[in-house]
């Protein structure tokens, strides 16, 4: 049921109906805690879909709140080396920067790309994503 509820969020994401994406990813969120508990990665990626709906509204600071707690998750699971916590650093930093302040937004960024780059290496496409922040942020 999850899924496909996260399903039909995407499905108004990609047709611009965020709000009512936001109530779709909210029902995923709320059936993930109740299957998994608090601390599961999908339950992570179910905050950091609401984070990038309310980013995506103008929210930046709401988005935030999504943002750092499936970070936190993420870092508690994986470690704080891994390309899902690269994601919410990265996402992390688009809200700052969004709201102005390139400088936190910066250290967001630098964390996730170093992240990519031992990850990934510099060729892949989110290393460039999150290079290309940076190189905003100056």
């Amino acid at each position: 049921m999850a899924r496909s509820l996260n399903n039909l969020g995407a499905a108004y994401w990609n047709l611009g109906d965020y709000r009512k994406a936001i109530t779709y990813y909210q029902q995923t969120l709320d059936i993930f805690k109740k299957v998994y508990g608090e601390e599961h990665p999908n339950v992570a990626t179910g905050l950091n879909n609401l984070g990038v709906a309310y980013k995506t509204l103008g929210d930046p600071k709401k988005a935030i709140t999504y943002y750092q707690q499936a970070l936190a998750i993420d870092e508690n699971v994986y470690g704080k080396e891994h390309p899902n916590v690269a994601i919410r650093l990265n996402n992390l930093g688009a809200a700052y920067y969004q709201m102005g302040q390139k400088d936190i937004a910066k250290s967001y960024f630098d964390k996730a790309y170093a992240i990519r780059l031992k990850m990934l290496g510099k060729d892949h496409p989110y290393s460039k994503t999150t290079k290309e922040w940076l190189e905003l942020c100056k």
